[in-house]
């Protein structure tokens, strides 16, 4: 930076480039340009020298240029999308404080604010007497709750490993691959975690899952932890949680359930009873995906307090960083030191809209894929997968496969769609996640699919 700049002008002229991609109501959508071109167009190598403050903001408004825009109606292709503004001006604070969440002695009166959002969502998720921690996204989560599951198996496990013996764990054939790499990153083995079939609604198969754990102990085997997901990434199905409840509780497993996507919607009286959160022994939840908080914003909440203390033994050597008030030291009970305030920007935005203003946000989302359901429908060219339970709406031209459907949309019409496969095609995944979207955004896109296809295919 140029020394007759000042810090002042200098952050101007940031947020005037912010201002123009992210905060107007006609907000740019992203130039499309294939990364193999745009890597030999764009100027962003190393110098060894420092460049002057314009050149630097013209390297910074490119790349913004280039870059998709996650707030724009058009942006679905992640269970993420739009924002709340409070949220990510409680981002610019956590960044600009850039206190460190380890001890209190570090992040002083920011502590305070974790603890209250981490209370708040043990009691919106029915389990009052529990705990919780924040960390870095669904998949460390996830990773957490195998080795709380561990531990409760081979009590000890965190400080001496496994006791030789086999052991057995239980997900869905659509849940998320998080729960395949924590079967791997805790020493059990991938191969030693079974993928229960699911119906065609995309749940879990109950009885699949009963005879599979029956199989298994008579082999040898000891079954120690389900995952259940609540809110699949594809179909947004949410498994039978009480039924796989009562299978758990039988054979004393951990049973987790993987709310990352899902927990939002304990926001919605409606929906809250059917989730059956307070089954679990621990739940993990995305703030930042239905809620419209700055990327990341997870935490992991266990039923029961004292499962922390017995999977993070902070060692000896931490005393030079634990020395005081030890109960608010979230850092002994982390696989993180130095991390963030990332419940800062969702306690910002719970104070911007309260919890009956989220209830309604959560609605509309659902309102929005209900919505978008009925139109597909109405267009005797699509084929809808089934009719979405949560804000997931999955659907396919019979004339275009929906490969070529979501590349023309994104290369020529700046809208991101995302493709699965179902049983014996690849259909569109609409994710209603963003309530900036409306009916007629939703017209328009399923109208611009059908004069996609029907060009391509004629």
């Amino acid at each position: 930076m140029d020394n007759h700049d000042t810090l002042e002008a200098f952050y101007r002229r940031i947020w005037e480039i912010l201002d123009r991609h992210y905060c107007r109501e006609a907000m740019p959508t992203e130039q499309f340009s294939p990364p193999d071109v745009l890597d030999r167009q764009m100027d962003i190598a190393i110098p060894a020298q420092g460049i002057d403050t314009d050149t630097l903001l013209e390297k910074l408004e490119t790349l913004l240029t280039y870059t998709p825009n996650t707030r724009q109606p058009g942006y679905m292709t992640t269970l993420f999308g739009g924002r709340v503004d409070a949220a990510y001006a409680g981002k610019l604070v956590t960044t600009m404080a850039n206190n460190a969440m380890h001890t209190y002695k570090a992040a002083g009166a920011q502590i305070l604010v974790e603890r209250e959002v981490l209370d708040f969502m043990l009691k919106v998720a029915d389990l009052p007497r529990g705990e919780g921690a924040m960390t870095p996204g669904g998949t460390a989560s996830n990773f957490i709750a195998m080795k709380l599951a561990r531990e409760h198996a081979v009590p000890g496990a965190e400080m001496h490993g496994w006791d030789g013996r086999r052991y057995r764990a239980y997900t869905s054939a659509a849940s998320h691959y998080a729960i395949e790499a924590a079967a791997g990153n805790i020493g059990l083995g991938e191969r030693n975690l079974v993928s229960v079939p699911v119906t065609t609604n995309g749940k879990m198969d109950v009885q699949a899952l009963a005879e599979r754990i029956h199989a298994d102990q008579q082999a040898g085997f000891i079954p120690f932890y389900i995952n259940a997901t609540v809110g699949t990434s594809v179909l947004g199905a949410i498994d039978p949680v009480a039924e796989i409840a009562s299978i758990a509780r039988r054979e004393n497993l951990w049973l987790h359930l993987d709310a990352a996507f899902g927990g939002s919607l304990l926001l919605s009286h409606r929906m809250r009873n059917r989730l059956g959160c307070a089954y679990g022994d621990s739940l993990s939840w995305d703030a930042h995906k239905m809620m419209g908080i700055p990327l990341t914003c997870s935490v992991i909440l266990i039923k029961e307090k004292g499962w922390l203390d017995k999977a993070f033994q902070a060692p000896a050597q931490g005393d030079y960083l634990f020395q005081t008030y030890p109960e608010y030291n979230p850092g002994r009970n982390s696989n993180q030191c130095a991390r963030t305030n990332d419940a800062l920007p969702l306690w910002m935005a719970l104070q911007n809209l309260g919890r009956d203003g989220y209830e309604a946000r959560t609605e509309r989302q659902l309102a929005l894929a209900r919505y978008a359901a009925k139109r597909i429908t109405d267009h005797t060219d699509m084929v809808l997968y089934t009719e979405p339970e949560t804000i997931n709406v999955c659907f396919r031209s019979r004339h275009l496969d929906s490969e070529t459907v979501c590349r023309i949309l994104d290369e020529t019409h700046g809208i991101k769609l995302s493709f699965a496969r179902l049983d014996h095609h690849t259909y569109l995944r609409l994710v209603c996640v963003n309530p900036d979207m409306d009916k007629a955004f939703i017209d328009n896109l399923t109208d611009k699919i059908h004069y996609i296809a029907t060009q391509e295919s004629s």
